[in-house]
């Protein structure tokens, strides 16, 4: 079973519309702690758009329903454990 959801922006999945990251990216402006800079897509094979931070495609873990949950941290899944990124877009490699 997938645990891991893709981040797509609004025009590409209706189910993320109401994503704030989604809606940031689209819009470019970033939320709180978050820079715009670091923010982008990426067009996927199947030819949706994923929202990106500092070119890491974005994902959220089944489980996390609230801001600041990181029930998915170093899972090992798909050929390597997943991270969560820092406001600087890189990995932290803890919890």
């Amino acid at each position: 079973m997938n645990h891991w959801i893709k981040l797509l922006t609004a025009l590409a999945a209706s189910a993320v519309v109401a994503s704030t990251a989604a809606a940031f990216a689209l819009a470019g402006v970033a939320g709180p702690g978050v820079r715009a800079s670091l923010l982008g897509t990426t067009k996927r094979k199947d030819g949706q758009l994923e929202v990106t931070y500092n070119r890491h495609p974005l994902y959220y873990f089944v489980t996390d329903r609230k801001p600041g949950q990181t029930t998915g941290q170093g899972v090992n899944q798909f050929g390597g454990p997943w991270w969560v990124l820092s406001a600087a877009g890189k990995e932290i490699h803890r919890g």
